[in-house]
């Protein structure tokens, strides 16, 4: 039985079995033949740890089906009748594949498998019945509300031939979607498809309260013996959305759709829930990687027009966070803001989400700002990138960079930055003009979650040529912008530089501004960005463009969700944010005043 399976193809190896690969090549070349049959035995084993070591990085499901991953290239996949696109009207389907092959398909956004429907006439496909439906009155939360009304939707068909003795083809997906597609204007269509169980399902889907919540639920509720533990939050109980890791990660395909319904990217993925506090909520954010066991490393498309680069490891399919229920663009528009200030954003494109055909809502994509993040942007090798919490624990990297991080953070709390030597010395450590800039970012626009924590620095200890093509120096610790979803959220007047005064980043700027050189650049840099990037007109365009662009995606949202409660309440929200944009330049310059 000849197969071409995962582990056999160089580009799609473990780095385990990448490794036992090329061993193995090297010992064939250069040893005798009498040699080669205790050798072969040798590599043999270093084969079946790595082997072994993959299936332990696999949930149950892969495990048990591992199988169903592996494709044969000379299997032949089925051909359909009748393409991908936008349809009104019911039609026929024929799935088509040789003689000799057998042909399941499914309609449920799983992958097929001998145990799917077994294609054997043509199947009647009506645009405008949704398949799905059921997966649409799951509650995914504890605050979950029925969806109001008609749901766009989509018909989701995949299919891959079957042969006992070769095994299974690729899996062909398709997508009929009907003209309400085009309603998502110049928004991305993000297609997901995945195991319902996978995702919804009680005992092991990643979105859903789970089995464990109703349980704890249960007992709270009858036992008296919990006492004051009847009081508990349901947001504290237990709960399948709380799953961090491997083992809450779940195979999937990522597609992209035009407005014509073709196809535009396609890659088979691995996604799990992304955030913290905001998992509780029905509108959940997604973590995408490549499935390296089964595609490339990478995912290559340009999914945001405006950059350089256009390969990605991670993506986040993101709900706006705390800001789901007000606005679901704070964050985004904040960072295409500051962007012209050279701060380490992540960029954003706005998307209408449908897992198995069913609308999900509104998601911006955006860049997932780790070390992938920065290896690519600035094209450095992975090994020279550390990354920190500004609360000083370690992230990525040598763990050595924490205590090198700490160890500076000390010095400056406990030397006079009025010294000339101490503060040149901070200044070979940290890169000034960024640490003034991401300060002059979150202080103006008032993010409450920030200061104490929600913070990270990196440094990267090799130069590259894009390094200095883009004025990045090597060896000084630089800040990554992220979750600006509670920003502009207080009254404009409230004075930020004494309020996070306590915390980690105010007792760092306080200390600081005690060198009349920092303070001076400090000040005359904060004047030069409110008269421009963060001038009323400027913030007021940005304000108008995204609302604009949002209006008709979010009143679909709503309906879906029930998330921003009335679309009133988004236009007050609008409001707000307006009003903090006119009122807070003059504000900050009196507390900027202050300080001198």
């Amino acid at each position: 039985m000849k197969r071409t399976n995962i582990f056999l193809k160089k580009h799609n190896l473990t780095p385990q079995l990448r490794e036992t690969h090329r061993i193995m090549r090297t010992i064939k070349q250069k040893s005798p033949p009498n040699r080669l049959i205790p050798v072969i035995l040798v590599a043999g084993i270093f084969t079946f740890i790595a082997i072994g070591s993959s299936y332990f990085h696999m949930n149950k499901e892969e495990f048990t089906d591992f199988n169903t991953l592996l494709s044969c290239e000379s299997v032949p996949t089925p051909v359909f009748s009748v393409p991908e696109g936008i349809y009104d009207k019911p039609f026929k389907l024929e799935i088509i594949a040789p003689e000799g092959y057998t042909v399941f398909y499914t309609t449920n956004g799983s992958r097929p498998t001998i145990h799917s429907q077994r294609y054997n006439k043509p199947i009647t496909i009506n645009p405008h019945r949704n398949l799905n439906k059921k997966m649409l009155s799951i509650a995914n939360s504890p605050v979950w509300r029925k969806p109001v009304g008609r749901q766009n939707h989509c018909i989701v068909v995949r299919a891959r031939s079957f042969s006992e003795n070769e095994g299974y083809s690729r899996v062909k997906n398709v997508i009929y979607s009907t003209p309400d597609i085009r309603k998502h204007g110049d928004f991305q269509v993000v297609h997901i498809l995945i195991d319902p169980d996978s995702l919804l399902g009680q005992q092991r889907g990643i979105e859903v309260m789970g089995q464990k919540y109703y349980s704890i639920k249960e007992r709270i509720a009858m036992d008296s013996i919990y006492g004051d533990a009847r009081n508990v939050s349901v947001y504290n109980y237990p709960a399948n959305y709380l799953g961090r890791g491997n083992g809450w990660t779940r195979p999937a395909e990522m597609i992209l759709t035009n407005i014509d319904g073709k196809t535009i990217f396609g890659q088979s993925i691995r996604m799990r829930l992304h955030g913290n506090v905001t998992r509780y909520l029905p509108v959940k954010s997604y973590r995408i990687m490549p499935d390296t066991l089964v595609a490339d490393s990478v995912m290559q498309h340009r999914f945001f027009d405006k950059l350089p680069y256009d390969t990605f490891k991670r993506l986040i399919l993101r709900s706006s966070g705390q800001d789901q229920r007000l606005t679901m663009f704070r964050d985004a528009m904040l960072q295409q803001i500051i962007k012209p200030m050279g701060l380490d954003i992540q960029d954003y494109a706005p998307a209408a989400l449908y897992i198995n055909g069913n609308y999900w809502g509104i998601r911006n994509i955006r860049e997932m700002n780790n070390e992938n993040y920065l290896e690519i942007k600035y094209d450095a090798p992975l090994d020279s990138i550390d990354i920190v919490y500004v609360t000083g624990s370690s992230l990525f990297g040598d763990p050595q960079a924490a205590h090198d991080y700490n160890d500076i953070v000390d010095f400056i709390k406990k030397k006079s930055m009025a010294e000339a030597s101490a503060y040149q010395y901070v200044c070979s450590q940290l890169d000034i003009d960024n640490f003034i800039d991401y300060i002059i970012a979150e202080t103006f626009f008032a993010n409450i979650d920030w200061g104490k924590g929600n913070a990270r620095l990196y440094r990267i200890r090799q130069q590259t040529d894009e390094m200095k093509r883009q004025n990045v120096p090597s060896w000084k610790w630089r800040w990554l912008v992220f979750d600006l979803d509670q920003t502009m959220y207080t009254n404009p007047d409230i004075d930020y530089f004494e309020m996070k005064r306590s915390t980690i980043m105010g007792s760092l700027l306080f200390s600081l501004m005690e060198n009349p050189g920092f303070r001076e650049k400090f000040l005359s840099r904060y004047e030069f960005i409110i008269a421009n990037i963060f001038s009323t007109q400027n913030v007021m365009c940005h304000i108008n463009d995204f609302s604009a662009r949002y209006q008709a995606e979010v009143e679909r949202h709503i309906s879906r969700w029930g998330a921003i409660e009335l679309f009133i309440r988004w236009q007050r929200e609008i409001n707000k944010m307006k009003a903090f944009a006119r009122q807070r330049p003059e504000i900050v310059l009196k507390h900027l005043s202050d300080l001198q």
